[in-house]
């Protein structure tokens, strides 16, 4: 079942028995349903590429295990960091903080 049915059938139920019989919810969130689509977009595959063009576009089955942590703690994740291109491993002439998708990160 997706996030947005379920939280479909909630604010049904909501709209249905709280005025006449429950009255427990006062108000509900207006951005449930967006929300919840970035819920089942975000479980269809995170894009990942190593910071290589390569790999531009390909998904992966779930998220790392700290994001995971976060996302359950109730964290928003706004992006991905950018690091070195293969994390370093293409040899070591090429910059630190240098990718084919993000550029060369700078220090602050």
């Amino acid at each position: 079942m997706s996030s947005r049915k379920l939280v479909e059938f909630y604010l049904n139920r909501i709209q249905a028995l709280n005025p006449k019989l429950i009255n427990a919810v006062i108000e509900v969130n207006p951005d449930a349903l967006a929300q919840a689509d970035a819920a089942d977009k975000n479980r269809k595959g995170t894009s990942s590429s190593a910071g290589s063009l390569a790999l531009l576009g390909s998904t992966v089955a779930g998220d790392a295990g700290v994001v995971e942590k976060l996302r359950k703690a109730g964290a928003i994740i706004l992006g991905k960091a950018s690091l070195s291109e293969w994390s370093a491993f293409r040899g070591f002439e090429v910059p630190q903080g240098w990718s084919a998708r993000g550029g060369q990160g700078k220090e602050s």
